[in-house]
């Protein structure tokens, strides 16, 4: 029998809270309100007497939203060393607790796209790994008798490097011998989207998946995504205030509104170019956000006998090219 933990969220609406010992993924556009959420969820918890410790990687918080502790990380290491300090703080807890990562995937998106273009794949693949580490600390300490939620942007530009990376890897593994993939995994891995930034291995590794959409009314709508034998349920909320209003009951996404609600994302973003709102629009374009409109499936892809040469260390690689491009 799963515990459930009522987090006074709107995630309760969806299934009565979250899942006890469970590590959560949360993920939507920028400025959806993820941070939002999470601070709410530690106000709630806080006060039942949860212990929090709040990972801030982006400079959001202030230190005095709730009760518990802000550990800041200002890069890629100084994140991975605060999930291991939160984990080492969380093991002596005897109360339940709350951590979050927010955001897990910043300083990653930020490193990767800030190499030239050709070797994004390689350094996407080369700085997946701290990500995937980090979340299995996490999964380790929750078991001890807590929670964590770690936050995620939109897919962007440097969700292709992710698909490469995983080909790569795969192609390796045929070549090895250790792996015989089907044709339906080769499918899998050319056709699906990548949501969030992270890729396959944050998706795998993180147990349960929210998403947070933004309408044309500015109301947020919250879908869970993955869920044992359940996915697919969204509720409709607003913020009023500090509080979240949960507008009418638990519903099911189709086809229909998904697209429309992609085109209102796009809408939004474009909006705020307009009406000259700049920062908006220069964290849009720094973390490389881009909305589309859902895509038809793509028929299945024959690979044949894919083989994939090992590459190089990216950071030797972006070397050489600075050299011979003169920078």
């Amino acid at each position: 029998m799963m515990k459930m933990v009522e987090t006074g969220t709107p995630i309760d609406a969806l299934n009565g809270g979250v899942r006890f010992k469970s590590v959560n993924l949360l993920y939507g556009p920028t400025a959806c309100g993820k941070t939002s959420l999470m601070i709410k969820m530690a106000q709630n918890l806080s006060k039942k007497g949860w212990k929090i410790i709040y990972i801030d990687t982006e400079g959001a918080l202030y230190g005095d939203e709730f009760e518990g502790k802000i550990l800041y990380a200002d890069t890629l290491r100084e994140q991975g060393d605060a999930v291991r300090k939160a984990a080492k703080i969380a093991s002596v807890y005897t109360e339940p607790f709350l951590i979050i990562v927010d955001t897990l995937t910043g300083h990653f998106h930020r490193q990767v796209q800030g190499v030239p273009s050709q070797f994004r794949a390689t350094k996407a693949g080369d700085l997946t790994g701290p990500l995937v580490s980090q979340i299995a600390v996490l999964k380790r300490v929750v078991r001890r008798g807590g929670i964590a939620f770690v936050t995620a942007h939109l897919r962007s530009k440097v969700s292709e490097a992710f698909r490469q990376h995983e080909l790569r890897k795969v192609a390796e593994l045929v070549k090895s011998g250790k792996y015989m993939p089907t044709r339906e995994i080769y499918a899998r891995l050319f056709e699906r989207d990548i949501e969030w930034l992270g890729g396959h291995g944050l998706g795998i590794h993180t147990q349960f998946h929210f998403r947070i959409w933004i309408d044309r009314d500015g109301s947020r709508i919250l879908q869970i995504e993955k869920w044992p034998l359940v996915s697919n349920w969204c509720v409709r909320y607003v913020k009023r205030g500090d509080e979240f209003v949960v507008l009418g009951e638990r519903f099911e996404m189709d086809q229909e509104l998904r697209a429309r609600l992609m085109q209102a994302e796009v809408e939004a973003l474009m909006a705020r170019a307009v009406e000259g709102v700049e920062e908006t629009s220069k964290i849009a374009e720094e973390e490389g956000i881009e909305v589309e409109e859902a895509k038809p499936k793509r028929g299945k892809a024959e690979t044949g006998g894919v083989e994939l040469p090992q590459p190089e260390p990216v950071d030797k690689l972006i070397e050489k090219f600075k050299k011979g491009s003169g920078k």
